[in-house]
């Protein structure tokens, strides 16, 4: 099997949940039939939202993030980074490595829309991957149009992920309210574009009108099956069922 490194800490929550993520994905009776993994999960990495709004005396991330990825690269065949707003930064941190691969889980999210023929997208992503343009371009070449909260709305969806960062419970009614904006706005599915959100496991806590999109759900896939793991069956299914 191969080996994958996780570029964590963005934040550690969401990272420990990408861990359980990729445990539960994979179809193994024993521990040798789970994939290798190492965490780093370095919190020190600084407010990726607060650099890409340009926010006076806001710390670079891009530094962080290279050492991060540069320390896992020759220990690990592929890097994933379970946080979205971070990949404003994929081509830099690429580019740092020489060895192992790191998965874009934006382009997985934009290849799992298009293999759907879904047309409109409702984004639920941080201030920073919107202003850093993060799905912009690629869901553009695509052909898909994003639908976005409005501005009170994004506010309340900034709060709300904070709130999780903070281990808070976060109030769901806001969250169904922003999710029929979006459906109202004609969006054909929900794009969990912040891996903060992945945690609550909207699917059950809050059932929209239409499919959710889940990018960790989606990097975690990919992660396993790249390593040489086996997705568990109930995992393929359910894929097969949205498509």
């Amino acid at each position: 099997m191969k080996t994958l490194g996780i570029l964590g800490g963005m934040g550690p929550m969401a990272t420990a949940c990408f861990m359980e993520r990729i445990t539960a994905m994979t179809a193994a009776d024993t521990d040798q039939e789970q994939i290798p993994v190492i965490v780093y999960s370095n919190t020190q990495i600084p407010d990726r939202s607060a650099y890409l709004l340009d926010r006076p005396q806001a710390e670079n991330p891009l530094t962080a993030l290279r050492q991060t990825a540069h320390f896992l690269d020759g220990a690990c065949d592929y890097i994933a980074m379970p946080c979205v707003t971070a990949h404003a930064f994929y081509t830099q941190i690429q580019q740092e490595l020489s060895h192992a691969v790191l998965f874009n889980m934006v382009e997985l999210t934009v290849q799992s829309l298009k293999a759907q023929n879904i047309k409109k997208a409702g984004l639920l992503a941080t201030d920073g991957t919107i202003a850093g343009g993060v799905f912009k371009e690629s869901l553009k070449n695509a052909g898909i149009e994003s639908v976005l909260p409005g501005a009170l709305s994004q506010k309340s969806l900034m709060a709300l992920i904070y709130r999780i960062k903070a281990g808070k419970e976060p109030d769901m009614a806001a969250f169904n309210r922003i999710l029929q904006e979006l459906v109202s706005g004609g969006a054909e599915r929900i794009v969990l574009g912040c891996t903060e959100i992945s945690i609550l496991n909207l699917k059950e806590k809050c059932p929209c009108a239409v499919p959710y999109t889940d990018c960790m759900e989606l990097l975690a896939e990919a992660a396993v099956a790249a390593c040489g793991g086996q997705v568990a069956q109930k995992w393929r299914q359910m894929r097969k069922s949205i498509n």
